[in-house]
Order: C-alpha cells, then sequence, then structure tokens
C-alpha cells in the first residue's frame, strides 16, 4: 500500500506558489530533494557536521513529507497555509484519506514528524532549493 501511494506521486502534478520552468511532479520533487541532500551530505560529513544515520533520517524524511498528496493531490501553498484554520482543516482531510486508503498510522506519524524540528526545518530546506533552476 505505501510503496504504491508513493508511486502515485509521479502521476501528481506538483503546485508551488513559485512559478515553474517545467511542470513538476511531486516524485520528481521528492528525488530532486533526496539530491540536494545527498550533495549536503558530500558538504557536511567531512566537517563532521552529519552522519550516515542522520543523512538515513533526512532520506527517509524527505520519501514521506508529501504522502499525503497521494490522497488529496498539491495545495497551491497559497491556499494551503491561507490560515491556521484552514491549514489544520487540509492536514485532518489528508489524515483522514490516508487512513481511508489504508496508510497505517505509523506512516502517517512519520510523515507529520518530518515536517517538524530541525530536521523538518533542513528538509523544507531542501524543498526551497529544489525549486531552483
Amino acid at each position: 500500500m505505501f510503496e504504491g501511494r508513493l508511486r502515485n506521486l509521479k502521476n501528481i502534478t506538483r503546485f508551488s506558489h513559485r512559478h515553474l520552468i517545467e511542470p513538476e511532479t511531486v516524485a520528481e520533487h521528492t528525488i530532486d530533494m533526496q539530491l540536494i541532500a545527498l550533495e549536503m551530505y558530500n558538504i557536511l560529513s567531512p566537517k563532521g557536521a552529519m552522519d550516515i544515520p542522520m543523512l538515513k533520517d533526512i532520506l527517509f524524511k524527505i520519501l514521506v513529507h508529501d504522502l499525503d498528496e497521494s490522497v488529496m493531490c498539491d495545495i497551491p501553498r497559497d491556499i494551503k497555509y491561507y490560515s491556521d484554520e484552514f491549514h489544520r482543516i487540509i492536514n485532518k482531510v489528508g489524515i483522514d484519506l490516508m487512513k481511508e486508503s489504508g496508510i497505517s498510522d505509523d506512516l502517517i506519524s512519520e510523515m507529520n514528524s518530518a515536517k517538524e524540528g530541525f530536521l523538518g526545518s533542513y528538509c523544507s530546506s531542501l524543498g526551497r532549493l529544489s525549486v531552483l533552476p
């Protein structure tokens, strides 16, 4: 079920508040983020600022961070964050749809934690970098 949902991300066009030169799927966005994470590892690991366990955690967080989009598509950022209340409603709908489609509570929890804390902010920054040419 999880793998099928991730495969579905290749069919979902990503919408961003940024104008993209070329259309991009959510799967392409995810891979781009992971490639940037690997490049950052190559820069930071010699300085002792990142190790393999941290890289694995980052790569997994990137993989699951948009899992909700596999059941409700990508929502343009300006709409998604229109207000705190609207954002909470969208998150609840995404969680409900994921549960209905058989995605486990553990994976839903992993998706939510992928957007929190230091590593969540780091992954979010990688997402913003991925839209640059």
